[in-house]
């Protein structure tokens, strides 16, 4: 499978991937400490980067158990790439 290339930062996510390939971020940190990349969490569908934990979250809001998205406001998701570099 070949990832989409990495937007421009700020610009809308596409799935590349690269903040969990190459980066790592603060969550996936916390969860694992210092792994190598890729991040654990990484996982591949539909040709795009998801981040499990992230997906996590959104089905335990959908069915009612947390309230308060706090990995979507933690990685700014939504907010644009920020994963620096090419």
């Amino acid at each position: 499978m070949t990832a989409p290339i990495k937007p421009p930062l700020g610009a809308l996510c596409n799935g590349c991937g690269r903040c969990g390939v190459k980066d790592g971020c603060q969550v996936g940190r916390l969860a694992f400490g210092a792994v190598p990349a890729p991040c654990p969490t990484l996982i591949w569908c539909q040709e795009r980067a998801w981040c499990s934990l992230v997906l996590r979250e959104y089905v335990l809001r959908r069915v009612g158990v947390i309230d308060v998205p706090v990995l979507e406001h933690t990685l700014a998701i939504g907010r644009g790439c920020d994963s620096e570099g090419d």
